[in-house]
């Protein structure tokens, strides 16, 4: 998929046309690794709807569609082998993510998600569920939405920083069952990370 293909799943992602949340973010996707259509559209669709909790609306740009007015804060690589992109690799075969603020004078901080690690982490979570007959529309949604707790994670570094918490959203490694629980716990905030939010 390309990176305007991946844009376009969300129409309505210019950031003049956002609905004056508390914040936004412009994310300029670039898909560099062969992802499916529908695992970026459930990555996209999960992005939304945990920081859509908390007034953050996220407008998905992509490079050469970048309509007048709008503007990206961070760029979002995904991407199979990073090191072709100025990146190291990850550093275990559980890393779904990485955020970067120091790009040797670039704009904008990068994030990099890793899409073989998720297919991998679906894979296995599917075979206990379902051992082989599992739809392959309902793997991809899963793929995509383990990559879209990842980017959301990683979209938390950007706006709260660096530091992990021992729960929810912003804890150092997820447990892909939680995906499937689709309890708003796993996926909050602690007060003081909203309070930090809202000070913004």
């Amino acid at each position: 998929i390309s990176a305007a293909s991946a844009a376009e799943t969300n129409p309505g992602c210019h950031l003049q046309t956002c609905h004056n949340p508390a914040i936004h973010v412009g994310a300029l996707l670039v898909v560099a690794s062969p992802v499916s259509k529908t695992a970026i559209t459930a990555m996209q669709a999960e992005v939304e709807r945990i920081w859509g909790r908390y007034g953050v609306t996220i407008c998905w740009l992509a490079h050469g569609h970048l309509p007048p007015g709008s503007s990206a804060n961070v760029d979002v690589l995904v991407v199979a082998d990073s090191r072709g992109w100025g990146h190291s690799r990850p550093t275990g075969r559980n890393t779904l993510g990485c955020f970067r603020f120091d790009r040797d004078g670039d704009a904008r901080p990068l994030i990099t998600i890793f899409p073989q690690h998720a297919q991998r982490l679906a894979g296995a979570l599917s075979a206990r569920i379902c051992g082989r007959r599992c739809l392959e529309s309902w793997f991809e949604r899963l793929h995509g939405t383990l990559l879209g707790r990842a980017l959301a994670h990683e979209i938390g570094h950007y706006l709260l920083g660096p530091e992990h918490s021992p729960a929810g959203l912003m804890r150092a490694e997820i447990d892909p069952r939680d995906v499937l629980a689709g309890e708003p716990k796993g996926v909050s905030l602690k007060d003081s990370q909203v309070q930090r939010l809202t000070s913004r």
